[in-house]
């Protein structure tokens, strides 16, 4: 259920990113989704609006009215923020994050107490942050386990408000949810957010929010979203987008040996359940027929010997059961996944045993499905012996690998129902365990999810992306997906993956119920930093639609663009328009760009990259840099707007050197461009970015003196 917000009557807003009326420049009402107010102070409107038509509806219900009563009077109030005594680094951080926006958009600095012998009473201003004890009080119950960990509520009680989530980073996330409400909060890149100023009165609400994400898990997919380094503002900006935790947070590491200091990894770690050095010469028929030295693979019929077969679902069985014992739920409540995943090779087994597998059940995974299924029957059954209560998780799960060889499932499809079901009852998954679907070559992700032009696998030998994901989902209600959204040769390089990346594919996959959801972009950038190549518009659409895929992506573009280019917003929509056309242009013509592995294409030459095209992306860019000018803003937003724009010059600059510096720019142009590559990438923060994902030079790495 979506529930309509209330309108404020618009505030004097002075965000960083409005676009101010200045100098006699018309500001228009775009789509009723651009407010001016009556100092012609334009922002972009915050009121959530949703796309229309039939499309899977997570729970995001805003529920507020107002009780009549002050909440901040005249630039005053009488609220205290409560946390608990003992308390989280992630209440500490939601605590810091609510005391620095309201004294923003208020003046007022809010005292925060601990609840130490606090009770409820009806009169009491608190704003509650977390399980504290004035929530105990206060008679409201809370459905944790629906609120799934990132999850929230905020609700009104007598006076008080109480903020909390399925888990303490949960209630951070409703703070950004309270801030939005009251203040208009939006967040767009670690340098960039809007928020109301000079907040002189405020009503209380009668709160009735909850706020659950469509995917539990959005799992962090870009190097700057980590939390930590730069001023706070950047350091708090994967925090402020809700996607704070790696794809392996909830991942419980294994060991190589029955030895808790011996090497442990998260995942690519069958050769860390069972390494070859150590078993091989003792049992040869635990392993791949296609062993070689360093790509190491099992085989999950152990070549049909029975006797070596129980022998090695005894021993990966014994290590997960170790790990359940270090790892306890206690210490370490989070940890409630351990995978079992493949190595990032193709030499999985080719035995006949395997084979027969293969075209007895119709994939190759099958021999993997039956060995974890029965891992995880045997995990259960010990988990649940009384004398292992201390080491018992309800909702742990053993999740493998769908990748590379093993990405198919082994299904049969229902030409009356027009669905996917089992090929035998033997191939559905047990409860306790999970798939971690990584899709890396069923479909180009240039282009869109429910029309692609790749579809070269699976069942009927013409699956997708979206049919490998939907035969799945007839096995399982665990999936854990892993996608790609960025040129992993060519770092520096515009790689076009927004039609892929859209509104309707994050409602799809949501309506999937995936416990996990990582489409991996740029590792190589640290926190602080702020992204190239419109990556950080890639962010904040992931961000947005991962939590609610029924926003409307068009209004959120229109968000992105105004808060992040001020006076240039319309020219770097052009331009932004004018790369793609680009883009579409050279895969056009170069029908070879077309392909499965298009993450990694070698674009970088001059005949997909002419220098008339590039030169005119750069003069592009350069048109939109014109429209910022000193006299409109102040010293911080004109170098934010500037570098923002300078940004998307990156590429064709960083093209024009790799492609023509040797024989059609002259020395002085070279220079020229170097200096401004680096102009922009130290003061973008992005020095330390490879050029391509494994290996390659910093983009800092310019040498200057050999141009």
């Amino acid at each position: 259920m979506k529930s309509n917000k209330i309108l404020f009557p618009l505030l004097l807003v002075l965000s960083v990113s409005a676009l101010a009326g200045c100098g006699g420049s018309s500001l228009v009402s775009d789509d009723n989704h651009i407010y001016i107010d009556d100092n012609n102070v334009a922002t972009t409107g915050y009121e959530d609006v949703h796309v229309e038509g039939e499309y899977y509806q997570g729970v995001h219900d805003f529920n507020y009215k107002s009780t009549g009563k002050a909440f901040v009077k005249a630039g005053k109030t009488s609220y205290k923020i409560v946390i608990p005594s003992k308390t989280s680094s992630d209440i500490s951080v939601a605590r810091d994050e609510l005391i620095h926006f309201f004294k923003i958009a208020t003046g007022i600095e809010l005292e925060c107490i601990t609840d130490e012998n606090l009770t409820h009473s009806k009169n009491s201003k608190y704003i509650s942050l977390g399980k504290t004890k004035l929530l105990e009080s206060s008679g409201i119950k809370i459905d944790y386990n629906a609120l799934t960990p990132d999850g929230c509520r905020i609700v009104t009680k007598g006076d008080s408000i109480f903020i909390v989530g399925g888990t303490d980073i949960g209630t951070l996330n409703a703070t950004y949810d309270f801030l939005h409400i009251y203040f208009k909060y939006e967040q767009y890149s670690p340098d960039v957010y809007e928020i109301d100023r000079n907040v002189k009165n405020l009503v209380l609400y009668n709160f009735d929010v909850t706020d659950i994400p469509d995917i539990q898990q959005r799992a962090r997919n870009y190097g700057f979203l980590l939390n930590g380094s730069g001023n706070y503002d950047q350091s708090r900006y994967g925090y402020r987008m809700r996607m704070t935790k790696g794809r392996g947070y909830y991942f419980m590491p294994v060991f190589s040996d029955f030895d808790y200091s011996s090497e442990s990894k998260l995942s690519t770690n069958t050769n860390t359940y069972v390494p070859y050095e150590q078993y091989a010469s003792l049992h040869p028929d635990w392993f791949s027929d296609l062993c070689t030295t360093n790509t190491y693979q099992l085989c999950y019929t152990a070549h049909g010997n029975p006797e070596e077969l129980e022998g090695l679902i005894d021993i990966v069985t014994r290590k997960i059961i170790f790990s359940l014992k270090r790892f306890t739920p206690e210490e370490y409540p989070d940890l409630n996944v351990i995978t079992f995943t493949i190595e990032d090779n193709f030499n999985l087994c080719n035995c006949y045993h395997c084979k027969l597998d293969e075209e007895t059940y119709g994939a190759s995974s099958a021999s993997l499905i039956k060995f974890v299924n029965e891992v995880g029957r045997r995990v259960k059954a010990w988990s649940i012996l009384e004398e292992n209560a201390e080491y018992y998780r309800p909702n742990f799960q053993i999740i493998y690998f769908a990748y590379n060889g093993y990405v198919d499932a082994p299904i049969k499809y229902n030409e009356s129902k027009k669905v996917y079901e089992p090929s035998h009852p033997s191939m559905v998954l047990e409860d306790n365990t999970g798939v971690y679907l990584a899709i890396i070559d069923r479909g180009d992700f240039q282009f869109d999810f429910f029309n692609n032009p790749i579809s070269n696998g699976g069942y009927s030998g013409n699956m997708g992306i979206k049919e490998t994901l939907d035969s799945w989902g007839a096995l399982t209600n665990s999936i854990y997906l892993w996608l790609y959204q960025t040129n992993f040769s060519l770092y520096p390089y515009f790689y076009d993956s927004f039609s892929f990346y859209n509104q309707p594919f994050y409602n799809y996959i949501s309506s999937k119920g995936l416990k996990m959801f990582f489409a991996q972009g740029q590792d190589t950038k640290a926190s602080g930093n702020t992204g190239t190549n419109f990556n950080n518009l890639k962010v904040y659409l992931n961000c947005k639609l991962s939590w609610d895929s029924t926003l409307d992506q068009s209004v959120l573009m229109k968000r992105y663009f105004k808060a992040m280019y001020g006076r240039a917003s319309e020219k770097m929509w052009d331009y932004f328009g004018l790369l793609r056309s680009f883009y579409s242009q050279m895969l056009e013509s170069n029908p070879s760009l077309v392909n499965n592995r298009s993450i990694y294409n070698k674009i970088n030459s001059r005949n997909n990259l002419p220098l008339a095209t590039l030169k005119s992306l750069v003069k592009a860019v350069d048109a939109a840099q014109e429209m910022i000018k000193r006299e409109y803003y102040s010293e911080e937003e004109y170098l934010t707007y500037k570098y923002n724009i300078e940004a998307e010059a990156l590429f064709p600059l960083y093209a024009m050197l790799e492609l023509y510096a040797s024989v059609d720019l002259t020395i002085d142009e070279r220079k020229a461009i170097a200096q401004r590559l680096l102009d922009s990438i130290y003061y973008l923060r992005n020095d330390g970015m490879n050029t391509r994902e494994h290996g390659g030079d910093t983009i800092a790495s310019i040498p200057l003196e050999n141009l």
